[in-house]
């Protein structure tokens, strides 16, 4: 090889590609949102309650039944709860901590021509519309003060719940927006 020539390369094998910074964490990034979706699919499904009405139940009631598919924290809808009041057609079930506290729900077919709005103010105090929920829904205190009362009227049921436990408004908002056809 004489001054000045360059020596030509000989390689066989092919150049290897280097995947660009850019595709290497849009593509992590890819990854990592598909992992936090089944993360939150994941504790949706282990904190839903998963209980279906007894059918002797369903078959008494003169309206759509519906029950609550989440619960704040700690609550499950108690086995064996079911019960229909005859004289009042009213479905009633209950949902207990391991403390024992309880949440009690009513429901009954929705009454025609009912002032809801007379109802909140006659017998709750407190009243607050709450938001983002499927059915229009009223969180308030009876009136004796000591007990919570959300009233959630459905399109052809109304659901009180009533409780003394000290739950708060997103543990209401929570029942409220998570309350479905059984």
């Amino acid at each position: 090889m004489m001054f000045g020539e360059r020596k030509e390369e000989n390689s066989t094998s092919a150049p290897t590609k280097v995947p660009q910074n850019g595709k290497l964490i849009y593509i992590l990034g890819a990854i990592a949102a598909l992992l936090a979706i089944a993360a939150i699919v994941l504790v949706f499904k282990l904190t839903a309650t998963t209980y279906t009405v007894p059918d002797h139940i369903k078959q008494r009631a003169n309206h759509t039944i519906y029950v609550p598919k989440r619960l704040p924290s700690g609550y499950k809808i108690a086995e064996g709860s079911f019960m229909i009041d005859e004289a009042e057609n009213t479905l009633l079930f209950r949902a207990e901590d391991s403390s024992g506290s309880s949440i009690v729900f009513t429901e009954q077919q929705k009454p025609q021509g009912f002032d809801f709005e007379q109802f909140y103010q006659e017998q709750m105090s407190d009243a607050k519309k709450l938001n983002g929920t499927p059915y229009p829904s009223v969180l308030g205190r009876a009136p004796t003060g000591d007990r919570f009362l959300l009233s959630i009227v459905a399109d052809d049921a109304w659901i009180l719940a009533s409780t003394a436990a000290p739950l708060n408004e997103q543990d209401f908002t929570l029942i409220a927006k998570n309350i479905k056809k059984n």
